[in-house]
């Protein structure tokens, strides 16, 4: 097979090059898969144009385990010739788990198998094919029988994490006994936290979370080695891959496609926090949200909402099943313990994050710290999900900037968003449980009077908070630089000014910064031009500045800044951003990496346009967002027929 030849050496030869120590187990694969994949995408692009890298994809998405092995044999003993045998197995062992990596991303409402590349598709950045690359290792391979449960043989690795690995198996015997999936417990913290903490929680799933919605538990076997959760098999993906589908289009507005999806989940989730006592998941993302097939229809047919819209036939939503009751606690340990410790590398958590895998993107602050599980940790999740329902963006937590106003200007009215406010916010104002926020959607999305303020009271508009400054900036600083989440930044609405931008710029705490949000504070072209002479913020990728004072000389600041050439995401929406600063935007080399650019509500006219459109630089742009300036419909004519349809310009 030429076209799986090309793809496996492009991979191989990259983990040759990044990542032999990862794969001899000597170093977590996760910090060096990012090399990996920055590696494999040069190697595939050079070889390959876009066509053909669709073929590729196709061509392996369609291939069989036993094909994979076997084409991994070969390019593993040519790629690593002169490399250990121990080694060369692995590599053959890791390649031929890549087609079953494509499958599991591929699979989408419209192709419940995951064997067609959707229209849209395109590996426009290395990130594009992170999802496509195993996280490591898998302890089993296709093909043997599952240890301690008789007569069911692995077919496809369905998933892994920190909890241990999720494959489909089937009946040696009986092809009318239905396939299941297998879940394993393969990390020794949460086995033990399986056999001691966790079995009076599963024994209640199994007695009382009989829901159509919930994901059948249909058998223990926590006393095997390794332990073992059977569940029934649900085809037709997950809510990433809804997500990605809606990427092509929705056949309705997508706030209410969104909404929708939410009460479903909202009522599911709610069916457990109103079991005696409460279960609370606390690990709900895409990866637990399984998309499937309305009974006597297709896999990944949709079916009608319940909510009583004014439209009598309502837009369609697909049927959704949530996994993992019982076991969200202990599976998401091992990934937030990680987290804390700062052991998370960014590889682990794009590659993760990309496939909705991320637990702590979804996690309260409360669960972050260790807190006692508490419903309202679910909604917190759910209010992340709605607003990646929303966005599109997989990567992205809890919303910050005006995210609002964007969600009012696409139609969202304004309950809705307080509401989806409250569930983010702090957990006080959050309703009490899934099954209350279930309750308010629907009066919400009714065709009923608007609700009494008391529908909505976790949504009181907080007091203005003094700014964060000096000392008091400092030591928010470093504390979240031993926090948990110490790639990532949040000072939104901290009002730190040009002073407190100074004061940032210079602190070496954010050395292993990834991501920068410093929506509503003030900053003006000084603070900008602080931000952009710190060589602490060389691993900064996505840096967001919505809603401050920025202008055309903060802007040039930040183009020519020479430690900013790993942004893929920058955010300048509603400064004072004209003409000027978008060409010196367009001009700059250090930005060629960039596949967003926000620039809502800015002082932007037709000759910024041309002069991104005519930009040598912006050949990784996948978005664009112009909205609300002084841009002609001729400028945007312009910027369309530049970029055409593989950026998303809105």
């Amino acid at each position: 097979m030429p076209a799986l030849r090309v793809l496996f050496k492009c991979i191989g030869q990259a983990i040759c090059a990044n990542g032999l120590q990862a794969l001899a187990g000597l170093v977590p694969f996760g910090g060096a898969v990012y090399e990996i994949v920055e590696d494999a995408w040069k190697k595939l692009r050079e070889q390959a144009q876009d066509d053909q890298v669709r073929a590729l994809v196709a061509a392996a998405a369609n291939t069989t385990p036993a094909e994979a092995r076997q084409e991994a044999a070969a390019v593993a003993r040519e790629v690593a010739a002169g490399q250990p045998e121990a080694l060369q197995l692995n590599l053959e062992l890791y390649l031929a788990q890549v087609p079953a990596a494509i499958r599991q991303s591929l699979r989408r409402p419209a192709d419940a198998a995951g064997k067609s590349v959707p229209a849209h598709f395109a590996l426009q950045r290395a990130e594009d094919l992170l999802p496509f690359l195993p996280m490591r290792l898998p302890r089993f391979q296709p093909g043997d029988r599952a240890p301690g449960l008789g007569d069911w043989e692995l077919v496809e690795l369905l998933g892994v994490g920190g909890f241990g690995e999720v494959w489909k198996a089937r009946h040696l015997y009986f092809d009318g006994i239905a396939p299941v999936a297998l879940k394993f417990c393969l990390d020794p913290t949460a086995r033990d936290r399986l056999l001691k903490h966790e079995a009076t929680v599963l024994n209640q799933v199994m007695r009382q979370g009989r829901h159509p919605g919930i994901v059948a538990l249909l058998d223990a076997s926590l006393s095997s080695d390794p332990p073992c959760l059977k569940y029934e098999y649900v085809e037709g993906g997950d809510l990433a891959g809804l997500m990605r589908d809606w990427q092509q289009g929705t056949d309705g507005p997508r706030w209410a496609l969104a909404a929708q999806v939410v009460h479903q989940l909202a009522e599911i989730v709610g069916h457990a926090h109103r079991m005696s006592p409460p279960v609370v998941h606390r690990d709900l993302k895409p990866a637990n949200v399984l998309v499937v097939g309305v009974k006597g229809q297709e896999p990944g047919a949709r079916k009608r909402s319940r909510l009583p819209f004014r439209d009598a036939s309502g837009p369609l939503v697909p049927a959704l099943k949530v996994t993992d009751f019982g076991i969200g606690g202990v599976a998401a340990l091992p990934t937030i313990l990680e987290a804390r410790q700062g052991a998370t590398t960014r590889g682990d958590v794009i590659g993760t994050a990309l496939r909705g895998s991320y637990t702590p993107l979804y996690a309260s602050p409360q669960q972050m710290r260790g807190e006692a599980p508490d419903p309202r940790d679910d909604v917190h999740a759910l209010g992340v999900l709605w607003y990646q329902l929303l966005s599109g963006e997989l990567n992205s937590g809890p919303p910050t900037g005006l995210w609002s106003d964007e969600l009012e200007e696409a139609g969202m009215s304004r309950a809705l968003v307080r509401l989806l406010g409250a569930c983010v916010g702090k957990p006080e104002k959050r309703p009490k449980d899934a099954a209350e926020l279930a309750e308010q959607l629907t009066a919400l999305l009714s065709p009923a009077p608007l609700p009494t303020p008391e529908v909505v009271r976790a949504t009181k508009v907080e007091a203005y908070a003094p700014p964060v400054r000096g000392s008091k900036l400092q030591e928010f600083i470093e504390s979240g630089a031993t926090s948990a989440l110490s790639w990532l930044l949040d000072l939104t609405n901290k009002h730190i000014g040009d002073e407190g931008a100074r004061g940032l710029a210079g602190s070496p705490h954010l050395a292993n910064l990834s991501v920068l949000i410093l929506s509503g504070n003030g900053i003006g072209d000084e603070g900008a031009r602080a931000l952009a002479e710190s060589p602490h913020l060389l691993n900064v990728n996505r840096l967001i500045l919505w809603d401050n004072r920025i202008g055309d000389e903060g802007i040039k600041a930040l183009a020519a800044s020479r430690y900013l050439d790993k942004l893929t995401t920058l955010d300048v929406g509603s400064n004072r951003v004209g003409d000027e600063g978008v060409k010196a935007l367009a001009a700059s080399p250090y930005l060629a990496n960039l596949s967003a650019l926000i620039l809502v509500s800015n002082h932007v006219g037709d000759e910024g346009a041309l002069a991104l459109a005519a930009s040598p630089h912006l050949a990784n742009l996948a978005e664009l967002k112009p909205l609300d300036n002084r841009i002609s419909p001729a400028g945007v004519s312009a910027l369309r027929e530049r970029f055409g349809k593989r950026v998303r310009i809105y």
